[in-house]
């Protein structure tokens, strides 16, 4: 076929670019950058891995010491659009899908510098996007550096001349906060295991989830396996908190979602109920782990969980059973609330339970598959020849009450101080 007959249909590059930004927002596209330095630490064995990142309204900076860039695959892979099918593979990476960086470094800015020290090669990759946008060629350009300030296993990114959104963003303490705080529940695995993230200065702490766990009042944990992907279930009781509350699920160390509270982890479907303040002692863990990061169930922005994926489905079964029982525990103790409000029971074993065991970080649960829990106590059947008397007082009052009667309940005072007006107003009638 004749040149003439041709259509071209390449993009151009301002329609690459904007495509590859529009639906990703900014705090997710500088995690993707974190994932890159976290996959380069699992690679080159970092004993003390630290990244140190720096955003202001002239400059995005991030610096790690993960082990470097190799140049051979920055030439071959890591400079290009997607994943070519003979990448070397990254066991259990999180930066899987060949977008991360140039992505985020087209959706940061129009200027950026890339530089790497490994192996005792310097080089750096500078690209003007404006450009880089005119030319026909799709290429970058390195050059090797007879001097860097860099150290050996050091890797610096940084972008200049930022986009308008990127500077509104960097310009908001409260921006900066929520970013700080969304690097301190994704990464809080890494962050229990000694990995160091600086933000602007600040060292980023862990997320720390906790669990209740003890003999009275145990936790769930269980491990499964399918086909060659790892997944362990924990869940039980913590604090009570409408906000940390639900399920957080984890992708190799990547948290994808955190506590979640929707059907997408099993609330309201096959059963269970919808999330209600009444659980909001609840705490969930799902972590999936493969060689094969391509096989986890998460989305290409790693914001949440592929719902289709087979194993996640798989996985979704087992939340079910496993938060089943620790529900039903739930709804026991809302029920043995009322009681106790109605002076139909003179003790509260379940809420007991749960102020009197130790939280442990919910890495840290040991397994156990079964949920051990006190039993509920049953109020009498409401006697017939009976009546409950119920009225309203001012709490100073009550209280110089329970002080004179030496008694701790307001049930209590209202026996006590009906048998004492019965007895001196009623009983010799």
């Amino acid at each position: 076929m004749s040149n003439k007959n041709i259509i071209k249909a390449n993009p151009t590059k301002e329609f690459f670019i904007n495509m590859m930004t529009r639906d990703i927002a900014t705090d997710r596209a500088i995690l993707d950058l974190i994932d890159n330095s976290i996959d380069a630490a699992i690679q080159n064995e970092i004993k003390n891995p630290e990244i140190i990142i720096n955003a202001t309204k002239e400059t995005f900076q991030i610096k790690d010491n993960c082990g470097g860039l190799d140049l051979e695959k920055a030439k071959g892979y890591a400079f290009r659009f997607g994943r070519p099918k003979d990448a070397p593979d990254t066991p259990n990476s999180v930066g899987q899908f060949g977008v991360g960086m140039k992505r985020t470094l087209f959706k940061l800015g129009t200027k950026f510098e890339v530089e790497s020290h490994h192996n005792n090669t310097a080089y750096n990759v500078s690209v003007d996007v404006d450009e880089w946008v005119s030319l026909e060629e799709w290429h970058f350009y390195f050059n090797i550096l007879e001097q860097s300030d860099l150290k050996s296993g050091e890797t610096r990114i940084k972008v200049t001349k930022l986009k308008d959104e990127t500077i509104e963003n960097f310009s908001e303490e409260t921006y900066l906060n929520n970013l700080m705080r969304e690097v301190s529940a994704a990464y809080f695995k890494q962050l229990n295991n000694n990995f160091k993230i600086y933000f602007n200065g600040v060292p980023i702490k862990s997320k720390d989830i906790t669990i209740k766990n003890s003999e009275e009042l145990s936790l769930i944990k269980k491990k499964f396996t399918y086909g060659n992907i790892d997944i362990t279930i924990t869940c039980g009781l913590s604090e009570r908190s409408k906000y940390d509350s639900g399920w957080y699920i984890v992708c190799n160390g990547r948290l994808v979602a955190e506590a979640d509270q929707t059907e997408k982890t099993g609330w309201g479907k096959n059963g269970i109920n919808k999330f209600h303040t009444d659980f909001a002692f609840f705490r969930g863990l799902v972590e999936f782990s493969c060689e094969d990061a391509s096989k986890l169930p998460w989305t290409t922005t790693k914001t949440g969980v592929d719902g289709d994926s087979k194993v996640y489905k798989y996985a979704l079964l087992h939340m079910g059973q496993c938060m089943e029982p620790i529900l039903k525990f739930l709804r026991e103790r809302t029920e043995e609330n009322y009681d106790w409000d109605q002076a139909q029971i003179e003790s509260t074993p379940l809420a007991n339970s749960i102020a009197a065991a130790n939280a442990i970080r919910i890495l840290d649960a040991p397994l156990s598959d079964r949920f051990i829990r006190p039993e509920k106590i049953i109020p009498p059947k409401q006697d017939k020849n009976n009546t409950k008397i119920s009225y309203s007082i001012p709490n100073d009052k009550l209280e110089k009450a329970k002080t004179s009667l030496d008694v701790k309940t307001a049930s209590q005072v209202g026996r006590l101080t009906f048998d004492y007006y019965y007895e001196y107003e009623c009983e010799n009638e």
